[in-house]
């Protein structure tokens, strides 16, 4: 019997493609997927950390609340030409310039806390210019995704990002969520604290006023003395 003869491949058929590897395996995305962990995270500590720095510095809780919806404007007036942008230019270099501006903008606060020159206006400037930068290396992640894991692992990469910004976000409150309760006692703990220099101020007042009484008696009025013979 003869051996069956195989059919030679046909003309311009195209390989099967192997299947790309694990998102655990991928290398590229592993570093974006960090990175964008470690930008969430400081992006919620600073936006908590705003309020709190106003109202250590002026005592206001509506300078707080100027400060903390300054933070939050990019978000509605910095996210559709932030888009445009971001289509153009290259999303690497986009999200390192960001990262760099925020941290220069941040390191400004420290440095002007140091020296004792920290003003309202320049937490209010801050704000607003990390927030708009925080949405451009946002949208610019977003859209490196894409060139970075295969169209067949994208549903699975943006949810593992979507799990990444919820945990980031609830990451800086301790022991499971109950950051409110630490904000609280913070609030509790500076308001006994500004209670208890007042009252130092008080004594101190008190005390300075009882001296000059003591330095400066009244003078009693002498009755003159009758003699003896007037009576």
């Amino acid at each position: 019997m003869n051996a069956p003869v195989e059919a030679p491949p046909a003309v311009g058929a195209a390989p099967i493609a192997a299947p790309p590897p694990p998102l655990r395996r991928n290398r590229d995305f592993a570093l974006l997927w960090a990175g964008m962990a470690v930008s969430v995270l400081g992006s919620r500590i600073s936006a908590t950390a705003y309020p709190l720095l106003v109202l250590a510095l002026t005592h206001s809780p509506a300078d707080a609340g100027i400060v903390g919806f300054l933070a939050t404007l990019p978000y509605l007036l910095v996210q559709l030409p932030a888009g445009a942008f971001i289509d153009r230019w290259n999303r690497k270099r986009t999200m390192i310039a960001c990262d760099i501006g925020r941290g220069l903008a941040l390191a400004s606060l420290v440095i002007a806390f140091w020296l004792g020159s920290l003003t309202l206006p320049q937490i209010m400037v801050v704000s607003f210019i990390e927030g708009s930068l925080f949405v451009f290396y946002n949208l610019a992640e977003a859209a490196a995704v894409q060139a970075v894991v295969p169209r067949s692992q994208l549903p699975t990469a943006l949810s593992r990002n979507e799990a990444r910004n919820r945990a980031a976000a609830t990451a800086y409150r301790p022991a499971g969520g109950q950051g409110g309760g630490v904000d609280a006692e913070r609030h509790r703990r500076h308001g006994a604290l500004q209670r208890r220099v007042e009252r130092h101020r008080a004594a101190r007042r008190l005390a300075a006023g009882r001296s000059s009484a003591v330095a400066s008696p009244r003078t009693r009025r002498r009755r003159p003395r009758r003699s003896a013979a007037g009576w």
